[in-house]
């Protein structure tokens, strides 16, 4: 039995998650007209990939004959890369969301505060060493 090649299982990942975050936010209620995209695209975008892709060469890989055809002008080659497009803006919508509302909790806003002072103290602390080090060489 073979196995999955590490592209493949992210790409399996991916669309396992969009349709899954699909899911979640059309139950919820949020974000519905993408959700709702999302669902049918994470869906769609393994079977046309298939389907355009069985058209290649043997020696051709998928995407890089999806991308040929698409620069030919082959209109369903250009939806598979649209839908892919999509797919990856809307991963990348929910994670820029749920990062901002993450940084809106107060918790997780004092612990930020602190990190970055104490960063900004280890960082004064640092030039005062360098001053000092350089003073002392400077005076040898």
């Amino acid at each position: 039995m073979g196995s999955l090649s590490p592209s493949v299982l992210l790409y399996i990942v991916l669309c396992l998650f969009a349709f899954i975050s699909g899911t979640v936010y059309w139950i919820r209620g949020k974000f519905q007209a993408g959700a709702v995209l999302s669902l049918i695209f994470s869906l769609l975008a393994p079977l046309m990939t298939v389907l355009v892709g069985v058209q290649r060469e043997e020696n051709t890989g998928v995407y890089k004959y999806i991308i040929a055809e698409m620069r030919t002008g082959n209109t369903w080659a250009r939806l598979v890369v649209i839908i892919h497009i999509y797919l990856i803006a809307w991963l990348v919508f929910l994670t820029v969301y749920l990062m901002i509302k993450l940084f809106k909790m107060p918790e997780v806003r004092e612990r930020v505060r602190k990190l970055f002072a104490k960063k900004e103290t280890n960082k004064i602390k640092e030039e005062k060493i360098k001053d000092k080090a350089s003073k002392s060489s400077g005076e040898s």
